[in-house]
């Protein structure tokens, strides 16, 4: 049996039968991509990325990683998927391993976990491309709660209540400025600490949309057994499972 916390909150979500106007962008007549207006709103997010990294004293990890926006797919998509945050070790392997090849697709892009959620995501129809490890035709958005890098080891010892709250009230605006460019009508968190993390913004006056859907990371599939059901890392019926789980979820877009 597939278990998937839901949390319901505001309705607001448009509907299929609503004038073009009141539609989310992605949905319009003649909806691109490219046009200057989204350009200019996702240029933005940066701004308040860096005003955060300024404000608050943090490293300015653009400085040697500007590929690493902490985001990726269409932010215009129904469904978002919400990490805690990126792995600066992972970001390290990236670099290292790609100097001439430096842009956002390296994101969600290297560990086996990073490959089952893209290959799940497209096996479910989020993406449309058939490549799951192209940056083309998503119809999902990936984001990080956190934007800012850090070590997971090093974060997983000072991750108590107090520090989680803390980064909620950081990097609160960000999410906030992205969920209004994008208004998603599923917010789904992936782990405990994403999900975590997005209730304490919720507390301090995030406005979100009506579903929030909590399921277990993807790196849980490779990282750790499955010890009720004894089954190892990387069992192919776990990883099965976890497909079934996002192909559940894009059953959701049916209803938008």
């Amino acid at each position: 049996m597939i278990i998937i916390h839901i949390f319901t909150g505001c309705v607001n979500q448009p509907t299929n039968n609503c004038p073009d106007e009141y539609k989310p962008i992605f949905k319009r007549e003649g909806f691109s991509m490219t046009e200057a207006g989204i350009v200019d709103m996702i240029d933005s997010l940066q701004l308040i990325i860096k005003d955060v990294i300024v404000q608050h004293d943090l490293n300015d990890w653009y400085i040697d990683n500007p590929w690493l926006t902490g985001s990726l797919g269409n932010i215009h998509a129904p469904i978002w998927f919400l990490g805690e945050n990126p792995s600066l070790s992972k970001v390290e392997e990236q670099s290292n391993a790609n100097p001439e090849s430096l842009d956002e697709n390296l994101q969600w892009n290297i560990s086996k976990g990073d490959q089952l959620l893209r290959t799940a995501i497209t096996e479910a129809g989020l993406k449309y491309s058939t490549d799951p490890f192209d940056n083309d035709e998503w119809n999902c958005y990936i984001t990080n709660v956190i934007k800012e890098p850090d070590y997971a080891g090093k974060r997983n010892v000072i991750k108590d209540a107090t520090f989680l709250k803390k980064e909620a009230e950081i990097w609160l605006p960000v999410l906030q400025q992205q969920i209004e460019i994008g208004q998603p009508q599923v917010l789904v968190t992936m782990g405990g600490a994403a999900d975590k993390l997005l209730k304490y913004m919720i507390k301090l006056g995030l406005n979100h949309p009506a579903e929030i859907i909590n399921i277990y990371h993807y790196t849980s599939v490779f990282n750790w057994p499955d010890n009720v059901n004894n089954r190892p890392q990387g069992d192919p019926r776990r990883i099965q499972e976890y497909k079934e789980v996002i192909a559940s979820i894009a059953d959701i877009t049916l209803h938008y």
